[in-house]
């Protein structure tokens, strides 16, 4: 390798991780936010504010493009972007850090518009592009992978530290006299070209892989850093994958399997039935080889032939509009559905609760315990129920521990499914990218660099048709009803609503049915009516009366003793007694015990 390919690799290598920048601290969200104290939402911000300035400064640069000389804009996006990656490392605050952020932004803009044309001036204009676009595409995929990598081996502020040698090195180039004399080329007047419009929605889908995924894997399903790093490297392995089959296919089948692929891999994130890698490496890979097929027909007609500083800045505006446009419209889509999810998840941890082999006395205890663990932590995020359900001193360890697994199966279905909506969204933007693409196949036809091949065109039908078996193995594991949960309704719950013999299985019978009685009496679930026995506070629903809950307490065992008769428990004397008692005898000793009001 000759000293000038070596400087060649120093500034595509630069080009590659601003394009990462965009998404290196997905992985390293979830301990930022527990670091400054916010929420998902407020920690996007990190990838947005970058992604939005980057964007906005190339729009900027396209439109000065005749006044900038290529080697000085490379040089400044290269030093800004090195000092503003020190600030990002050092922030005390998120405020902070998003500053810095925004200032790494414009600095990225800088390198990545000025690169453009200083390559095609070391390489020749074809290579020269060739390379700018698959830095920007494999600086994209795999920059989750990295900054897992480097938050679980050390911490998350290193992702941006360790981007300053390598910027700083990138400068040398410039010691090159052809990289110096690289001018911008003086184009005339175009209109705004297709494939932007693609790589907008193309880098909009993204967000459901980069931002999605990984919060699933990490927060729901409690994966390392490490782990969710070996996942989502899956990405561009599969984009890599199918690279050499990109260039032998028509361009057409390029965009349309690479579009059904992207969506398809979303979807099957969507419907996963697991908290399993080999569902969701699938997924991945298989978004990856969409990414793949698409990039090789739209990286290169971006930036079109003249590869100045207005096609790449263009071309980078485009890429982080996309990323911007996807954060906009899924972070809500998602914030809504956790919020909901979050209630969801206390009802089915409650279910749960009520029906595990732990004795009466201790079900209310781990219930509310493992509510207020659900309330405390942030939307989304599982806590570790396990260790929940131990601190609740339950009498039975071994007893705790099943409780505590069978807890976090049941939340962790319920938050998975919860993601739905928002992958949903991603998959629809994937698919956005059929219009523009087709478009610009019809309407560049030289975008064909070699001849077709048929066996190639035959693997990418085999790789599309590979989704839709995966999608039917998932909905064939329980994809369909996996997480969804529905409410017990007190009225019409089983006369025996507790398996087993022996004076446990009994007494549990007789609590659950007094439970399913005054939930029906008061109109709610009876895992709304177990939560609401916590005086302090109120689970849904307006507050109780003493008057109202003594009502329910009677319902309840009025319930219970019918239930027992129609289970044969007692005989219908004995049930009328009990009857009779439940009708007569006081219950506030029960309701001082359960703390409720007075």
């Amino acid at each position: 390798m000759g000293r000038r390919d070596l400087l060649g690799w120093l500034l595509v290598i630069a080009v590659g991780l601003a394009f990462a920048d965009a998404s290196v601290v997905v992985l390293a969200l979830p301990p930022m936010y527990g670091e400054f104290g916010t929420s998902i939402v407020g920690a996007s911000w990190v990838l947005t504010a970058y992604a939005l300035v980057v964007a906005l400064a190339a729009v900027a640069l396209a439109t000065l493009h005749r006044r900038l000389r290529p080697a000085a804009v490379t040089v400044t996006g290269l030093a800004l972007f090195a000092c503003a990656s020190i600030g990002c490392g050092v922030a005390p605050s998120l405020a902070t850090l998003v500053v810095a952020r925004c200032l790494q932004g414009a600095g990225a803009a800088l390198l990545l518009a000025g690169a453009l044309p200083v390559l095609a001036a070391l390489r020749g204009a074809r290579r020269g592009r060739a390379q700018w676009g698959l830095a920007a595409t494999i600086g994209l995929a795999v920059g989750p992978a990295v900054g897992g990598l480097l938050t679980q081996l050390f911490d998350w502020r290193v992702i941006f530290l360790v981007q300053v040698p390598v910027a700083l090195a990138a400068v040398a180039v410039f010691a090159e006299a052809r990289a110096r004399r690289a001018t911008a080329p003086r184009p005339g007047r175009r209109p705004v070209p297709v494939p932007l419009v693609a790589l907008l929605f193309l880098s909009a889908a993204l967000v459901g892989v980069l931002f999605l995924g990984v919060l699933l894997v990490i927060e729901v399903w409690r994966f390392s850093p490490l782990a969710a790093a070996g996942v989502v490297t899956l990405l561009p392995a599969g984009m890599l994958l199918v690279r050499p089959l990109a260039t032998r296919v028509a361009p057409a089948l390029s965009v349309i399997g690479g579009a059904l692929l992207l969506a398809g891999g979303l979807g099957l994130l969507a419907l996963v039935p697991g908290p399993q890698v080999a569902w969701a490496g699938t997924a991945l890979a298989l978004c990856g080889c969409g990414l793949g097929l698409l990039a090789a027909v739209l990286d290169g007609a971006a930036v079109g032939p003249d590869g100045g500083v207005r096609d790449g800045s263009l071309a980078v505006g485009a890429r982080h509009a996309g990323l911007v446009l996807g954060l906009v419209l899924i972070a809500p889509v998602l914030a809504g559905s956790l919020d909901q999810a979050t209630e969801r998840s206390t009802l089915a941890g409650t279910a749960a609760v009520l029906d595990a082999r732990v004795p009466v006395k201790d079900k209310v205890r781990i219930a509310l315990a493992v509510r207020d663990e659900l309330a405390a932590g942030p939307r989304g995020e599982l806590p570790d129920l396990e260790r929940t359900v131990a601190g609740a001193e339950v009498d039975d360890p071994v007893a705790a521990a099943e409780v505590g697994r069978v807890l976090a199966d049941r939340v962790t279905a319920v938050l998975t499914r919860s993601f739905r909506p928002a992958f949903g969204l991603a998959a629809v933007l994937g698919l956005a990218v059929l219009l523009p693409g087709l478009v610009l196949v019809a309407r560049r036809p030289g975008l064909v660099l070699v001849a077709p091949r048929p066996a190639s065109a035959v693997a990418v039908a085999a790789l599309v048709l590979t989704t839709g078996a995966v999608l039917a193995a998932e909905v064939a594991a329980g994809a369909a009803g996996y997480g969804r949960y529905a409410e017990l309704d007190g009225c019409t719950a089983s006369v025996d609503p507790y398996p087993g013999q022996g004076a446990d299985a009994a007494v549990q019978r007789l609590a659950l049915s007094t439970v399913n009685g005054a939930a029906c009496e008061l109109g709610v679930s009876r895992e709304r009516m177990l939560l609401s026995l916590d005086a302090r506070t109120r689970f849904s629903g307006p507050p109780l009366t003493r008057a109202d809950l003594e009502r329910a307490v009677r319902a309840g065992l009025s319930r219970a003793a019918d239930d027992s008769e129609r289970r044969g428990d007692l005989p219908g004397w004995a049930a009328r007694l009990a009857r009779k008692a439940a009708e007569h005898a006081p219950v506030d000793w029960l309701a001082d015990r359960l703390g409720l009001p007075r």
